[in-house]
């Protein structure tokens, strides 16, 4: 067993195939496997080298397939539906994904055994969207193609100025689930959930980005988790960052550097009585999810929290330049001397000095904070 930790080896085989050592990193990545095999980045960082092999071929060679193949196994061991492409005929991408319910080696399906439609929990989706007209659909059929069909998908437009909510329009017209609210005013993603917030009347509710992809069984796992459980008051679950074309991983974030799968603290599914306690998102350019994370434990304790299929990616997370965790002011690695860290500390001192849990309670208008938080990370007042 090798001694490294899992980060310096995935480094190792972006090493390798960027100095062209192509036949070592398969060697390399098969020997970690045969040690490993339930490690789920292997398997990914393995489909990162089979399309490599793609790029000199045609779009439907049989690297496609054991591309596929691959990372099919992260989600056969957990009896989850396999992916598959929506065109063969058209390159790898986020946009080119599927889940493949009609495949021989997909079994089962947990929301199949619980009660009919009309009975289960309403989960509401807030999409907050700003200028993604090149992704939302991508993300809107991602939705649509959840296996837990009792869905309010509420998307709030923060005032885009390209074509999104056209986009969301026609997806409107053949499906009643998809609502579209829109702000006259940019106010930022956190305004934008709570306004959405304001309007969801699931039984539980949840945020989706408005760039990344969920795997179809994303939103049953999570409802599942809590109607399994009378302590839970949350679910969160696992994804991958990858970019457009789904080259998976990255080491312009630490969370890159203990592995490429972690918790997606945005995928946070609340019952409804969590909201009632607590409130709304703090209004802040970056971290936001983070704290209502920790506002949650602070109110509930850890225990109060289902984090489901543990390095499991049940989402993938699109990587791109505009980003919050890419801009200068509030790249990722302001959490270690920045404001991600200011703003960690300040949220953190306020849970602790707290005493009673009403007091964690934001509301929608928060022109008068209740702690204080880097000017620069600080949006414009709210829009009424």
């Amino acid at each position: 067993m090798s001694p490294y930790p899992l980060a310096s080896k995935l480094l190792w085989i972006d090493v390798l195939l960027h100095s062209g050592e192509f036949n070592f990193a398969i060697q390399t990545i098969e020997e970690w496997l045969s040690e490993s095999p339930s490690q789920n980045d292997f398997h990914l960082a393995y489909a990162n080298l089979e399309k490599f092999r793609l790029q000199d071929m045609a779009p439907t060679h049989n690297h496609a397939v054991v591309w596929l193949a691959r990372l099919n196994r992260i989600f056969a061991t957990q009896g989850l539906m396999p992916l598959a492409m929506n065109d063969q005929n058209r390159p790898l991408s986020l946009e080119n994904l599927s889940g493949d319910g009609i495949r021989s080696d997909f079994t089962q399906t947990a929301s199949r055994s619980v009660a009919p439609l009309s009975s289960r929990p309403l989960v509401s989706i807030i999409v907050p969207a700003y200028n993604a007209e090149s992704t939302i659909p991508t993300v809107l059929r991602s939705l649509q193609a959840q296996t837990w069909d009792a869905l309010e998908i509420l998307v709030v437009d923060d005032a885009s100025t390209d074509a999104t909510t056209d986009k969301v329009r026609d997806f409107i017209q053949s499906d009643p689930r998809i609502r579209l609210v829109t702000h006259t005013i940019n106010q930022g993603a956190y305004a934008a959930r709570n306004t959405g917030l304001t309007l969801a009347t699931g039984e539980f509710i949840t945020i989706h980005d408005s760039d990344d992809w969920s795997h179809p069984q994303k939103i049953e796992q999570q409802a599942m988790a809590l109607l399994a459980s009378q302590t839970a008051m949350v679910s969160v679950s696992h994804w991958v960052r990858c970019s457009s074309d789904l080259d998976f991983g990255g080491w312009k974030t630490p969370e890159g550097w203990t592995g490429w799968i972690h918790r997606n603290v945005s995928s946070l599914m609340m019952r409804r009585g969590v909201f009632e306690k607590l409130g709304f998102w703090d209004q802040v350019k970056c971290s936001g999810d983070t704290e209502y994370y920790y506002r949650v434990i602070r109110t509930f304790g850890l225990n109060a929290i289902e984090e489901i299929l543990p390095g499991t990616p049940l989402s993938f997370g699109r990587f791109h330049v505009e980003s919050m965790t890419q801009k200068v002011e509030t790249n990722i690695f302001t959490i270690f001397g920045g404001v991600r860290k200011q703003y960690h500390d300040a949220f953190r001192h306020w849970h602790d000095q707290t005493v009673d849990a009403a007091d964690l309670f934001l509301a929608q208008d928060q022109v008068n904070r209740k702690f204080q938080a880097p000017q620069a990370i600080l949006t414009n007042s709210p829009v009424k």
